[in-house]
């Protein structure tokens, strides 16, 4: 619980800052938007308990108004172990193709497994590039 900072070096010139917010501290997230330029929104899909709550966040955060400008990036993390969601469910509970379709933002959605470093490197090309525009 709290926030965490960790800078990324994403070319030995250009680095970037990520400010990691929990979703206990969903709250709190709006007071953020309006000073960042590009939103990273993670979910654990090992953990089919949190789904429901996850979309519900997902969906708050993309209609505040402070959001429409924002570049969207939505890591499936763990989508490699064995107790994860199939792409079909996530489809299913997520919707995530509708989203897109419907959204202002301009969304991003790639897999990634923190353990294994798997999908890491698309996650630092779109952060690259992100904050090229």
């Amino acid at each position: 619980i709290g926030t965490n900072l960790a800078t990324i070096h994403v070319t030995k010139k250009k680095s970037v800052t990520i400010r990691e917010l929990g979703g206990k501290m969903s709250p709190i997230w709006p007071s953020y938007y309006k000073s960042e330029k590009n939103i990273m929104f993670m979910i654990d899909t090992s953990d089919r308990t949190q789904s429901s709550s996850a979309v519900c966040l997902l969906l708050s955060m993309l209609a505040d108004d402070d959001m429409e400008s924002k570049n969207i990036l939505i890591l499936l993390n763990k989508m490699d172990i064995s107790n994860a969601m199939t792409q079909r469910e996530v489809d299913t509970i997520f919707r995530l193709n509708d989203i897109i379709s419907y959204a202002k933002q301009k969304i991003t959605v790639l897999d990634c497994s923190l353990i294994t470093g798997d999908g890491l490197m698309n996650v630092i090309s779109w952060l690259s590039q992100s904050n090229l525009d």
